[in-house]
């Protein structure tokens, strides 16, 4: 008789997936403040994980445990700096009383409710004190009381003809800002004609302004971007020793994309040297910032915010230099940042829409010549007068419009400059002034519009200056 065949088995054995142990990994954070993995609030392991690539939805008590190993097998598969930001050591079993506690404090920074209407390419931003919630008051570095609310004017550098500094202009500049409404300026900015002027007349500048402006202007903010890092430091050391009120930097032009990493790196060492004074990012949509791992996605605008905040202590505010509104409504409304964050605006065309979207605080180098048109528009809009809000909005498109067709930006600016009544020089080379005929020209084009009328002859209905 034969034997009958053996049944085998079909079934597979399901690999095990290697249990996270979530207190042997230690993630460095602001501050010098190192937490295991089980430690982070939800928003902070949110954080880590967009700035390794990932777009996570709302984290949870039920929704944290794939988060955390999905964030190990990134630290896993991934070559990156772990090594400067992630140890994973041997660290004695929790008690239940402790994991209790660590439980407890996630819950009271959890995000809330009103964040699950957003989806998960979009998350809450998180606020200063949720930032700081779990961090020893000796680990933040202390920044001063800044507040910014109007407009801010991103002031021209006054030049002699043969290029050089001409800081005797300095106080009337300040008069005329004064005349307009204007208390807050940002000085050697683009405007300002950094990127043509030295180490020495980065500091001049700073060190005139810093005493001119004190006790007339509610503050200025100086600009110590510089591609060179160390030289960005040295500026932001000097701008803290001469007691600014806060400093700005653009991002660095490293090429056209940048990872967030090093951004927030560069900033970080920024804000180490000025440890006293808010900093303001100002952000342009030129540079394309992307996360620090693969596939290196480019991150919107509100995750930029994000990834700066848990990563620069003095950080206060960013401005946004681009047309789209709905990326900065979106970090008005979605969260606190209307309140803890500055959003600055940097777009003259979409004043009134900005005003729409919540925003408070406009940049722009128009502000210096037509601050008292776009004073009047805010007026007009806290009063509810919407049709002469539009109109007065109109007059500035044109005005944007007519400059535009003149060429370059800091040129036509200081021509404006002179109609307005203040001579502040010409550029500095290898940029040239507008010539004559040209002046003549735009001074007809202004006064059409009501701006500069000087002339009974010439005609309009828009008497703005």
């Amino acid at each position: 008789m034969a034997t009958p065949p053996v049944k085998r088995s079909r079934k597979t054995t399901k690999q095990k997936e290697t249990p996270v142990d979530a207190d042997s990994i230690k993630v460095d954070l602001v501050g010098g403040k190192r937490k295991s993995l089980s430690q982070l609030t939800n928003d902070e392991l949110k954080a880590q994980l967009i700035k390794h690539g990932e777009k996570p939805g709302p984290i949870t008590d039920s929704t944290r445990k794939p988060y955390e190993k999905l964030l190990v097998r990134k630290w896993q598969s991934n070559s990156m700096d772990c090594t400067n930001s992630v140890t994973i050591v041997t660290s004695p079993t929790a008690t239940s009383a402790e994991k209790r506690n660590t439980n407890q404090n996630r819950a009271s920074t959890s995000t809330p409710l009103t964040s699950k209407r957003l989806t998960n390419k979009v998350f809450r931003p998180v606020t200063q004190n949720e930032l700081n919630g779990n961090l020893k008051p000796s680990d933040i570095k202390a920044s001063k009381q800044f507040v910014m609310e109007g407009l801010v004017a991103d002031v021209l550098t006054p030049f002699h003809r043969n290029g050089e500094l001409n800081l005797s202009v300095i106080p009337h500049y300040i008069n005329l800002l004064l005349t307009d409404g204007i208390t807050l300026c940002h000085v050697c900015g683009d405007a300002g004609e950094y990127k043509s002027l030295t180490i020495d007349d980065r500091k001049a500048l700073m060190q005139e302004w810093a005493k001119l402006s004190k006790g007339k202007l509610q503050g200025i903010i100086c600009n110590v971007s510089c591609d060179s890092l160390t030289t960005a430091i040295e500026l932001a050391r000097y701008a803290h020793h001469i007691g600014v009120s806060a400093i700005s930097c653009t991002c660095p032009n490293y090429g056209p994309k940048i990872t967030i990493a090093t951004l927030t790196t560069y900033l970080s060492n920024i804000s180490n040297a000025a440890p006293n004074i808010p900093l303001i990012y100002n952000h342009s949509e030129r540079i394309i910032i992307t996360s620090s791992a693969e596939p290196f996605t480019s991150l919107n605008i509100e995750e930029i915010l994000n990834c700066i905040a848990f990563n620069v202590p003095t950080f206060c505010g960013l401005q946004y230099n681009g047309y789209n509104l709905c990326d900065y409504g979106l970090c008005k409304t979605s969260g606190v940042h209307s309140k803890t964050y500055y959003m600055i605006l940097g777009k003259d065309e979409q004043f009134l829409g900005g005003l729409a979207v919540g925003c408070t605080v406009f940049q722009s180098c128009m502000y210096s010549y037509l601050g008292k048109l776009f004073n009047s528009i805010i007026d007009c809009f806290k009063l509810g007068n919407i049709h002469e809000a539009r109109r007065l909005q109109n007059i500035a498109y044109t005005v944007s419009r007519k400059l535009n067709s003149y060429g370059q930006d800091v040129t036509i600016h200081k021509a404006m400059m002179t109609l307005r009544g203040l001579d502040i020089g010409i550029p500095r080379a290898p940029l040239k002034e507008l010539s004559g005929d040209m002046i003549t020209k735009l001074k007809t084009e202004m006064a059409q519009l009501g701006i500069f009328i000087s002339d009974t002859a010439v005609q309009s209905t828009n008497n703005i200056y």
